[in-house]
Formats: structure tokens, C-alpha cells, sequence
């Protein structure tokens, strides 16, 4: 894995325009096989990692977003360990509320969405999901329901839902 991609830098500097070029070089059905051995030299061989592979491997798995989501939720533990949310589209909605633009700066969507992609069991793509987070906001109704799903009172400990009752 690591060796792979050392045989494929040589003694380059990599980085993800280097991995670029080179695939663009190869015949495209040599591209998975490079792609996987990046991912799994970042998630199995990270310890012994130099610090450039670290670096390269980094931006790697941040530039395609997409890539390295799916790679995670269907080739690793990963996929089986996101939480099923009872509640999708209200978190979603609070987190653009909480997160999004409003509050002193642009967030990175595509990064907040590709976190939630890891955590959580939402079927949108990177994109898609990015784009509601930037669209979306907690309406009034929305905050009424959360209400409505949860038990509020001034002691610390004590937001519990309703069915406790």
C-alpha cells in the first residue's frame, strides 16, 4: 500500500496534483487500484507514515470528499457503526441554524456535510447535503417540534424526551 505509492512517486514529493498526473498517465482501470492503496496506507499504515505521505494522503482523502466517504461507509467498519437518526432533516436544519453563515463567517458545507456523511445515516451525496445545509434553515415550526420532542426545565441534566414521562 504504502510501497505502492512510494513506486508510484518515486522520489517526488507527493501531493494530489502529482497523483493526478500520474494516474492521468495510466490506463483507467489502474486508477481503483491506486486510490485504494492511498486509502489504505492512510487507515492502516498512518503510524509509519512520512510526513509528506501524511500531508499528500490528507489533502487526498479532503479533495474528493465524495470518494473518501463512500470508501469509508462501504469498505471499512465505518459504514456500520454511523448513527440512525430519528430526526434527519431537524438536524440538519439546527446545524445550518447553529453553523451556518449567520454566525460570524462561511463555513465550509462540503466539510460539515462529509462529517455528518461519517456520523450519521444520511443517503445524500456530499454535495447534495452541502447544498441543503447552505440553503436550509430552522424555521419557527421546526423549533416547535424539537420542542415537542424534548422536556425542558432549568436544571442542568434534565433535557429529556417526552416518552420518559
Amino acid at each position: 500500500m504504502y510501497q505502492d505509492l512510494k513506486d508510484l512517486f518515486g522520489k517526488e514529493i507527493p501531493s494530489v496534483k502529482k497523483f493526478n498526473l500520474k494516474l492521468s498517465t495510466l490506463p483507467a482501470e489502474k486508477h481503483p487500484f491506486y486510490y485504494k492503496a492511498a486509502y489504505d496506507a492512510a487507515f492502516t499504515e498512518w503510524d509509519t507514515l512520512a510526513k509528506s505521505y501524511r500531508t499528500f494522503l490528507t489533502n487526498l482523502l479532503l479533495h474528493d470528499k465524495q470518494r473518501t466517504a463512500d470508501y469509508l461507509r462501504r469498505h471499512t467498519v465505518f459504514g456500520s457503526l454511523v448513527y440512525i437518526l430519528r430526526e434527519p432533516v431537524l438536524l440538519r436544519r439546527l446545524l445550518s441554524l447553529s453553523e451556518g453563515k449567520g454566525n460570524g463567517g462561511v463555513p465550509s458545507y462540503r466539510h460539515l456535510s462529509f462529517c455528518l456523511l461519517l456520523a450519521f445515516d444520511f443517503s445524500e451525496t456530499v454535495d447534495y447535503l452541502s447544498d441543503k445545509l447552505r440553503k436550509d434553515s430552522a424555521t419557527t415550526d421546526d423549533l416547535c417540534d424539537l420542542m415537542d420532542l424534548v422536556r425542558l426545565d432549568n436544571e442542568p441534566g434534565h433535557l429529556r424526551p417526552h416518552t420518559l414521562y
